[in-house]
């Protein structure tokens, strides 16, 4: 597995500065996190492109980017979220191909109220996502949909109905993205959401909690079962990309330490 991180850690910085910071603690895998106040498609700058770009070809760094969540619901009917959703995903993609990423990562987006339809959210965004991959097929790189949402809020009950959501795209542009700590609040067992994946699956957020609230841990300080998910992989030579993406914190180098050193542990076990 190669390792990565998300600028997420970092998301109170410009894009440029946080990923220079990411750059100078040695990663070459970047994911860019395109929702905070200095990073969203909306206010991005062609310096900011241009030194992105510098440094992709100085470091031979790859880029990964993250599509904007704030706001946005592939699965909503309204006709303003859809219009803004696939308006800003449209955009990324964009983005993604100026920046030459490798992928770009989707939310299949959650359901808004309890009594909303879980089939009819589905067939909402699996009809914005293929309009999206209509417009942008062959460019930005792979679509990358993770899984999101708690239990009751959710699109996805069981790991076949995000299995399904995944297989529904012929384009083998679409793949899998587990994160891992998403998977633990759905109750998804992570092996079983590999297997049921199987080749789609190329792409991993890789962060720990409590078991009751998303937040984003370093590695090793929740109750995720992270270790075994990852012993699994490695026993079937998984050659997919994990990416590190924790919140940020006062000392954000620790958590980058603890969570790097618990990946070591795993791949060495020392």
């Amino acid at each position: 597995m190669k390792v990565g991180v998300s600028t997420l850690i970092l998301s109170h910085r410009s894009i440029t500065e946080a990923t220079k910071i990411l750059v100078d603690l040695g990663f070459r895998i970047v994911e860019l996190f395109c929702d905070s106040p200095t990073f969203h498609p909306d206010r991005l700058r062609d310096e900011e492109i241009d030194l992105l770009l510098d440094w992709k070809e100085t470091y031979g760094l790859t880029y990964y980017l993250h599509a904007p969540i704030e706001g946005l619901n592939p699965a909503d009917s309204h006709p303003r979220v859809t219009s803004e959703t696939l308006r800003l995903y449209q955009r990324s993609v964009e983005i993604s191909q100026r920046l030459s990423c490798s992928g770009v990562v989707f939310h299949p987006g959650h359901l808004t109220r309890p009594d909303a339809s879980r089939e009819e959210g589905i067939r909402n965004s699996i009809r914005l996502i293929q309009s999206v991959l209509e417009t942008g097929e062959g460019k930005g790189g792979l679509f990358l949909i993770e899984n999101i949402g708690m239990k009751d809020a959710t699109l996805f009950r069981r790991v076949p109905d995000f299995s399904d959501f995944i297989h529904f795209f012929s384009s083998e542009q679409v793949k899998g993205l587990i994160d891992v700590g998403h998977a633990a609040l759905q109750g998804f067992d992570l092996i079983e959401t590999a297997h049921c994946l199987g080749e789609r699956l190329v792409h991993l957020h890789l962060h720990d909690n409590s078991g009751t609230e998303d937040g984003h841990l370093p590695l090793g300080r929740g109750v995720v079962k992270i270790k075994e998910f990852l012993d699994a992989l490695k026993k079937r030579q998984w050659k997919g990309t994990g990416i590190i993406e924790i919140f940020g914190e006062e000392d954000f180098r620790r958590g980058l330490k603890e969570s790097v050193q618990f990946l070591d542990f795993v791949s060495t076990g020392r």
